[in-house]
């Protein structure tokens, strides 16, 4: 494994997305963990699409927050893990609940932390680029 390679893994996926490990922690079920991962995804469009975080962020950047919940909320849907033969979500609640995961590679958590860190509004691509007001004619 690269070095490169070694900082994508549970602990930082954990460390990065405490509130949605926490919440997943709590639950019994897929279906209700399922629920929970979409509530959650809804909080967080919401919060980053609030007056004070589009204030904050970069146009271009709400539009890889808006992307990024997308992607999540397709990859977690019942239809598409079941043709995909893989449960995103089951993957995520057994991580929180400190289930052992093996199959779990650093391609998969890098995979899933920028698509987090795009779901918070950091995804960190248009960190250079200057927030600037549209002139209009």
């Amino acid at each position: 494994m690269t070095k490169y390679a070694e900082q994508f893994n549970s602990e930082t996926f954990l460390s990065e997305n405490p509130l949605l490990t926490q919440m997943l922690r709590l639950e019994t079920s897929l279906r209700n963990a399922r629920r929970v991962l979409w509530e959650w995804l809804d909080r967080t469009q919401y919060r980053e699409y609030s007056k004070d975080s589009m204030q904050k962020l970069h146009p271009l950047e709400l539009v890889v927050v808006r992307d990024s919940i997308r992607a999540l909320r397709l990859m977690s849907t019942y239809r598409k893990e079941k043709y995909a033969g893989f449960s995103l979500v089951k993957a995520l609640w057994d991580v929180a609940c400190g289930r052992d995961r093996p199959d779990l590679t650093p391609a998969f958590w890098a995979e899933i932390i920028h698509i987090c860190r795009g779901a918070y509004g950091r995804s960190a691509i248009y960190k250079k680029l200057k927030k600037q007001k549209v002139e209009l004619l």
